[in-house]
């Protein structure tokens, strides 16, 4: 018999007496009582408890330390990574060492691998030496202050070229034959040049002088374009059949510090300043006028020259004759280029198409310049992206579809968009040179072809006064290129006799 409790187990045993526990069952006959911890089975199964107990921990320290959310504190000592932690022996507590509680702390922070949301989380520190001065800890649970935003890198815009404009000057070899007009030095300027006007000492005979820096066309890739130029005016200046007739004549040319300066012959306006002065030109004028710009593009085309840049502010009027001038753009028949040149409001389509050219570009745009001057407005409204300044490609691909769309528009010339105050054969003349076919435009020695009603020019012709406001533009360039002419034209314009 047993009991459980604090009270006693009655076990068989030898005879023997042992007063229990008030209230307890007495004591069988032929039993012996023992105390509770000195019972045999008792002392069995408690250390059979505290083997297992001792199994258990034994366990529980090969386990990981689990992973608390808690913060590493400023003075803590640098935590293990979990692969390498082990779980130090028990040691007794010494005058140094921490508190029980704070012990237990640091041991659960240093346990802590994952970082509370909006929080870094703890790296294992680098070897290598830290890149800047070293930062003081921020206390536990205060945020570092923000980082500033990081700078975006914009690409550097290109620098841009040289200006294709000089102060005024003469070359040192002409100082002693040649002086700057003082009253009106500079003639005007274009997009790749300006004119100055140059008095010759002894004679006081006034000659005009084109500028041309070397470097300016050079970072723009058209450093040849300088010796085209020079080298067709050669050509027609020195031609013997006297073939230069209608072209603004040569006479000195001077390459010095990078510049090349060339010396014309001055003549007294061009027809874009006509034009503004009077408006449109009657139809009288523009016939004489058409007729010499006529034989003057069958002279350079006979030259092997084609101009590109055919528009009214390159033809000079020099009394009652026109000059062609600006030949910037121009390169030989024989190259058949493709690529862009001129202006874009007078380029053909296929050099809008950049496909081969030859003298059919050349009467497209004297087409294109005669209906401005007939009538006051340009045939090809001018191109407008509003992105040159960005995107140069892009802008020229805008504007080249922009102007193929308008010139399918318009072109072919319809009776239906004659104007009034225009004759049937001065209309049927200028649809056949904006002809948008090369092969079936008019070409220059048809266009020729006299005709018994075109008269010579009208006496109420005038000009207006030279020279104009100093600084005024001259001209203009953009882009441009050349194109193949063949075909019939009508018998509108005739030259004049002896012009």
């Amino acid at each position: 018999m047993q009991r459980v409790g604090p009270q006693l187990r009655v076990l068989p045993g030898p005879p023997g007496a042992l007063v229990g526990v008030p209230g307890a069952p007495a004591v069988l006959p032929g039993a012996v009582a023992y105390p509770y911890a000195q019972c045999p089975m008792a002392q069995a199964q408690q250390a059979a408890a505290m083997r297992a107990a001792q199994q258990a921990m034994a366990q529980a320290a090969t386990l990981p330390a689990p992973s608390l959310p808690m913060h590493r504190a400023a003075n803590s000592p640098m935590p293990m990574s979990p692969s390498l932690s082990r779980r130090s022996p028990p040691r007794t507590r010494t005058a140094h060492s921490p508190p029980p509680q704070v012990a237990s702390q640091r041991k659960l922070q240093a346990s802590s691998v994952t970082a509370p949301p909006g929080k870094a989380a703890w790296q294992r520190p680098s070897m290598a030496a830290p890149a800047g001065p070293p930062q003081a800890a921020m206390p536990c649970g205060h945020h570092s202050p923000p980082s500033p935003p990081a700078q975006v890198q914009r690409p550097a815009r290109p620098a841009e070229p040289p200006s294709m404009h000089c102060a005024p000057s003469l070359p040192s070899s002409w100082h002693a034959q040649f002086e700057l007009d003082i009253q009106t030095p500079l003639v005007g300027s274009g997009a790749f040049a300006q004119v100055l006007r140059a008095k010759e000492r002894k004679t006081g005979v006034i000659w005009a002088v084109k500028v041309l820096s070397k470097p300016a066309f050079a970072c723009r890739g058209i450093e040849s374009q300088i010796w085209a130029e020079l080298s067709a005016l050669k050509r027609c200046a020195e031609d013997p059949q006297g073939r230069g007739r209608r072209v603004a004549q040569l006479l000195e040319a001077v390459d010095e510090n990078d510049i090349v300066y060339l010396r014309l012959a001055l003549c007294t306006c061009d027809l874009q300043q006509v034009m503004d002065c009077r408006g449109r030109l009657q139809e009288t004028d523009g016939r004489f006028w058409a007729a010499q710009l006529m034989e003057g593009l069958q002279d350079l085309h006979s030259l092997n020259i084609l101009h590109r840049d055919i528009k009214p502010s390159n033809l000079l009027l020099d009394d009652s004759n026109l000059r062609i001038t600006d030949f910037g753009w121009c390169c030989d028949l024989s190259d058949c280029p493709r690529a862009l040149a001129g202006t874009f409001q007078y380029m053909a389509p296929e050099v809008l198409k950049q496909e081969p050219q030859s003298a059919a570009v050349d009467l497209w745009s004297a087409g294109v310049t005669l209906i401005q001057l007939l009538t006051g407005h340009h045939l090809i409204p001018g191109p407008v992206s509003g992105v040159s300044h960005v995107d140069p490609q892009r802008s020229t691909t805008i504007k080249v579809a922009m102007l193929l769309k308008e010139i399918s528009r318009c072109c072919p010339l319809g009776d239906a968009s004659r104007p009034q105050f225009l004759s049937e054969i001065c209309w049927g003349f200028l649809r056949q040179l904006v002809e948008p076919t090369a092969r079936r435009r008019a070409n220059a020695n048809t266009a020729m072809a006299r005709d018994d009603r075109a008269g010579a020019r009208s006496a109420s012709m005038s000009v207006p006064p030279w020279p104009p406001t100093q600084g005024q533009e001259i001209g203009e360039e953009t882009g441009g290129m050349d194109l193949e002419v063949s075909g019939d034209s009508g018998d509108w314009a005739q030259p004049e006799v002896g012009k």
